[in-house]
């Protein structure tokens, strides 16, 4: 279905095994090591029969919903090892996906993925944040880049084409952005012709833009580390 189709990038994931999604209440029923099991080969399989996809995404998907050690995930580092040097031989990066890591507490969990990964030649890495709404765009964004610092990598993968677009756009937004936050500043400073609820929407406003200036600028701090 895919092929010969232009795409900036392809992710692949396992979210279901043709009867459920790993995702779904019926998952709690089941025993852990079984969903393990099974959801890892799935992984496996995914990898051998889509090798033009471009990134590994939320390896840990299967599983959110079982509390996952470290060591629990060791038992399959067998069948983990071979998933990352699938990723490696396919030439695709690993995702580190933040919400996995600060949503779900999974954060060790890619920790030891990624000295697996490392330990096996990997190298390249990108970051996705599940951004299914804008509140998790660019989610934990930078604690996750100060983590891979920790490993001595300092690049992250963007494709080519937005690459660019967010180098690009990056730039041109924060300026309005700040000039956009200083007006309500000013406003916020002549509190005495505004009412209560007017001082309370310009307020909400103003926290609104603090985020978004903050997450354009975690895409400025990749767009500048991509190409140092």
């Amino acid at each position: 279905y895919l092929k010969g189709k232009e795409f900036d990038v392809q992710l692949l994931s396992v979210h279901q095994n043709g009867e459920y999604d790993f995702l779904q209440p019926v998952v709690k029923e089941k025993e852990a090591h079984d969903v393990m099991d099974e959801y890892f080969s799935l992984l496996l399989e995914a990898l051998e029969n889509f090798p033009t996809a471009n990134v590994l995404s939320h390896f840990d998907y299967g599983i959110r919903l079982f509390d996952v050690s470290v060591e629990d995930l060791q038992d399959y580092q067998e069948v983990l090892k071979a998933v990352l040097q699938k990723v490696i031989d396919n030439k695709m990066a690993f995702e580190l996906n933040t919400r996995s890591m600060y949503q779900y507490g999974n954060v060790a969990l890619y920790e030891q993925m990624i000295s697996w990964y490392l330990a096996l030649g990997g190298s390249s890495f990108s970051l996705g944040s599940d951004a299914h709404s804008i509140d998790y765009y660019g989610f934990y964004f930078g604690e996750t880049m100060t983590l891979l610092e920790k490993y001595n990598i300092s690049k992250v993968t963007i494709f080519e084409q937005q690459k660019l677009f967010i180098g690009n756009a990056s730039h041109e937004i924060q300026t309005p952005l700040a000039v956009c936050q200083n007006r309500l500043e000013m406003l916020l400073m002549d509190d005495e012709s505004l009412g209560e609820s007017q001082m309370g929407e310009i307020i909400k406003t103003y926290q609104t833009l603090v985020y978004v200036s903050k997450l354009n600028k975690s895409l400025l701090l990749l767009s500048k580390i991509d190409n140092s």
